[in-house]
């Protein structure tokens, strides 16, 4: 779905000098140093745990078990965080205004570095009073504490919004990606030390406990009643809080691993300016140093799509191999021949290097980091041996650190265990190494060595489980298991290694095996998926070493031989959903919308599926009650509609106008941005070239499956210039188009003979979408097609804003059930429909 512009200002209907004071406006300082960042967040840090700890303390709720008489830890803790907050907050005064003074000057700097602490302390404020110091209350008590704690949290929201205020008033000393993504760092702050807190106050409340009897009384009621409400009451508290705190309200978290890992990621992006994500191979060092300049040369030649964002290769993971290096030379003839190379070529590099904990392996990180310090292509130092054992990996990280890779210029990235809990008895669903990993000790309540390193990034590999671990049976279900095959590595950022190996025991139809259209398609979909991890992804290998182990093709290991095979292709302008069935009977061409592609459609092909059956499965361990393991609950399962191919074009990435010229995926440039008040200028030259372009491909379609099995529609943005190009079309009328969260171009003609096709226009909207408003100006627009006498089916819901991922998949699923049903089926419904409209009238 495509993201608001409407943060964006409108750049074209002012005077020239207007023009230039917005650029320069918009020119806001985009990134902080790194020290200033580190004091940043441990303000937050520091902010948020002093007044969760101080509310638990005054509640008494952590100090079961002292009988004798010893301080509070609580208070003792809470003043601890006090006073560090201070320092922190000391430095980040003394830190913050050599960079922020530099855009406005010293009034205008003066004034974010406060609204930024004014941030943390409200967040932290806010959070504490939602999360702590209830749980020993009952009663009267428990509502009058509530009520109480409403009313702070209230007034800390407000001053959070004032202080957010400010910074959107300053958007020309920082610019508003910045200001939000400190402020998320801020807000998770808040919601892991309160949430951390409120989970030790339960284990003290469970301590104190005394009567078992009673205890398993209580579990047996939450299990009773309460926890099969779960998923009501937590649409209530949703509900709720924008009644409390209004439509802006940040949101709560009631998962304090979740909140660790959202500060491990909102860090980095303070300071790190390479935000591209990694795209790139595994490189293995395994015969000479010609050989491995002559890999990466190849590695930088790989066609590739057009964009800011290529979906071709721009890196590459350098394999060390111990037994190639000595403690003279830490890094061996092949690993320096490729650097250099990679260094001339433009090619970002990630050294793999498999130290372990220990001196050897910190002595080894040293010397590697001393000898590559200077090359500006070494941008991350991979860890795949280290053990996430903080004692131990302390010193990998202060190897890599001191040895002159610093965290402004390189990322360290590290295996993580896996997140899910495959045992279901952790109450989030998280794995208890991953827990471990996330957990902060009340105690303590210190940062752990993630955090304290600064530009830590995690990663995990893509993966398809076998048959006997649960996996794909058949060739379809394998490829919509290639589509969600880096689902596991979204909470990491980083996909570290995947490959086109297909797992035991998939039956295919022919005894040959996969064809190269149903490997295409395998590959297309495991790209997708892996696109969509933020920080990006490596394929396993560029050649398959000859010692690896696994079995099948050169081409599913290694990353030269799928190019050579046809099976991947990053130049690939459509992606492709291919017909299932028989058949190829019917075609859906989608146009994505500003600043996406077509394999965000590809990662989640359910959008163009149709319901399967409703089957009983278990809950998964993300919606478990603590005592409910056993509980089943119905789950929507879905499968393709039998002959439908589903085209999806990427849009070529180009200049926007009202961006000030930054490069975006677009069907079109903006020449201006009216921040939803009207219908944007778009140069019309561009739109006709696209419209030449989908008009090639429906010609494609419409011969394969006659003019009336072809649909086409889009979202946002492609869903203008999808019903550009059906109105435009010389072919004539199609089966139907679709539009979602988007609206028909003032100037697109609606000519007699189009109208004559009786070509139906389903039209799907929110109508709490402010990036293109309803009311004032969306429905207007539609209402010209009426006027000319075409069948519109309009459906609109309250309460949807625009980029809804989830109401836009519920919409193309109802369009496409809608126009597939067999002709029979529609006249009864036709005819039940006439009837119903006879009664009413």
């Amino acid at each position: 779905a495509a993201p608001t512009r409407a943060a964006l200002r409108s750049a074209a209907q002012r005077s020239a000098t207007q023009r230039s004071a917005a650029m320069e406006e918009d020119e806001g300082l985009g990134s902080m140093p790194f020290e200033a960042a580190v004091a940043l967040s441990r303000v937050g840090w520091h902010e948020a745990w002093r007044a969760s700890l101080k509310r638990a303390e005054r509640a008494g709720s952590l100090d079961a078990g002292k009988p004798d008489g010893k301080k509070a830890v609580a208070e003792k803790d809470a003043q601890w965080h006090k006073t560090r907050a201070a320092k922190a907050a000391e430095s980040w005064n003394l830190l913050a205004p050599k960079w922020l003074d530099q855009p406005r000057g010293a009034k205008d700097g003066a004034e974010v570095t406060k609204a930024l602490l004014d941030c943390a302390k409200a967040a932290a404020e806010h959070t504490a009073a939602r999360r702590v110091g209830f749980i020993s209350l009952m009663g009267d008590p428990a509502k009058k504490a509530e009520k109480a704690a409403d009313e702070e949290a209230l007034q800390a929201w407000q001053r959070w919004e004032a202080a957010q205020s400010t910074l959107k008033e300053h958007r020309s000393v920082l610019r508003e990606s910045l200001a939000d993504v400190a402020s998320n760092l801020l807000w998770a702050s808040g919601w892991h030390a309160a949430n951390s807190v409120a989970e030790a106050e339960v284990k003290v409340m469970e301590g104190k406990e005394e009567d078992e009897e009673q205890m398993q009384e209580f579990d047996d009621g939450d299990e009773e009643g309460e926890g099969d409400d779960d998923e009501a009451e937590g649409d209530d508290d949703d509900e709720d809080e924008e009644e409390k705190f209004g439509a802006d309200y940040m949101g709560s978290s009631d998962d304090a691993v979740e909140d660790h890992v959202a500060i491990l990621s909102a860090l980095p992006s303070l300071f790190w300016d390479d935000l591209v994500p990694w795209q790139g191979t595994r490189l293995h060092l395994f015969e000479d140093a010609a050989a491995a300049v002559a890999a990466v040369e190849a590695i930088s030649r790989v066609p590739t799509f057009s964009g800011p964002f290529p979906r071709g290769l721009n890196a590459i993971r350098l394999v060390l191999r111990e037994a190639l290096c000595t403690p003279k030379d830490p890094l061996g003839d092949m690993a320096r021949a490729a650097l250099s190379r990679a260094e001339a070529v433009g090619l970002r590099v990630m050294l793999e290097v498999p130290a372990k904990v220990g001196a050897k392996g910190e002595e080894w990180l040293r010397k590697v980091a001393q000898e590559t310090a200077d090359l500006k292509c070494v941008r991350a130092v991979a860890l795949p041996q280290a053990v996430v054992d903080f004692d131990g990996l302390k010193g990998l990280l202060a190897a890599v650190r001191t040895g002159g890779l610093t965290q402004g210029r390189c990322q360290i990235v590290l295996l993580a265990p896996c997140p899910e809990d495959e045992t279901g008895e952790d109450f989030d669903g998280w794995s208890a190494e991953f827990r471990a990993m996330h957990s902060t000790d009340v105690a303590s309540a210190s940062q752990n060595v993630l955090l304290q390193d600064g530009n830590v990034l995690l990663e995990r590999p893509a993966y398809i489980p076998s048959k006997e671990e649960g996996g794909p049976e058949d060739a379809q279900g394998l490829l919509d298991a290639a589509s969600h095959a880096g689902d596991s590595a979204q909470d990491m950022g980083l996909v570290g290694s995947w490959n086109l190996a297909v797992p035991k025991g998939v039956k295919f139809k022919s005894k040959d095996g996969p064809s190269l259209d149903w490997y295409r398609e395998f590959g297309q979909r495991l790209l997708g998926s892996v696109q969509s991890a933020e920080s990006g992804w490596f394929f396993d290998a560029w050649e398959r070493p000859l010692d690896a182990g696994g079995e099948g093709p050169a081409a599913q290991f290694g990353l030269k031989a799928a190019l050579e095979a046809g099976w991947l292709d990053f130049a690939a302008q459509d992606q492709v959903l291919a017909p299932t069935g028989a058949k190829h009977t019917h075609s859906l061409i989608y146009l994505h919308g500003f600043m996406c592609d077509g394999y965000s459609y590809l990662c989640e092909p359910e959008y163009f599926y149709k319901m399967k059956k409703r089957v009983k499965k278990k809950k998964s361990s993300k919606s478990k009650t603590k005592d409910d393991d056993a509980a089943e609950d119905e789950e929507e399962d879905y499968e393709p509609h039998p002959g439908l191919k589903v085209v999806c074009p990427s849009a070529p990435c180009r200049k926007i106008t009202c961006q000030n010229g930054r490069e975006q995926p677009s069907w079109h440039d903006y020449l201006t941005d009216l921040d939803g008040e009207g219908e944007d200028d778009l140069p019309r030259e561009e739109l006709e070239e696209v419209a030449k372009r989908i008009h090639e491909l429906l010609d494609r379609e419409v011969a394969a499956v006659g003019a009336k099995n072809v649909f086409l529609g889009g979202a946002s943005q492609g869903c203008a210039v999808a019903l550009h190009c059906a109105l435009t079309y010389p072919g004539g009328g199609l089966g139907g188009l679709l539009g979602t969260m988007g609206h028909l171009l003032s100037f697109t003609e609606i000519k007699p003979e189009w109208v004559e096709s009786k070509t139906p226009v389903f039209v799907y909207h929110g109508l709490a979408d402010s990036t293109m408003p309803w009311e004032k100006w969306v429905g207007p627009s539609y209402q010209r097609l009426k006027d000319a006498g075409v069948d519109v089916r309009i459906t609109t819901e309250e309460g949807v804003d625009h980029a809804d991922g989830n109401r836009e998949q519920v919409w193309t699923r109802s369009f496409l059930t809608e126009v597939l049903r067999p002709a029979s089926v529609k006249t009864v419904a036709k005819k039940a429909d006439a009837k119903k409209g006879a009664k009413k009238k």
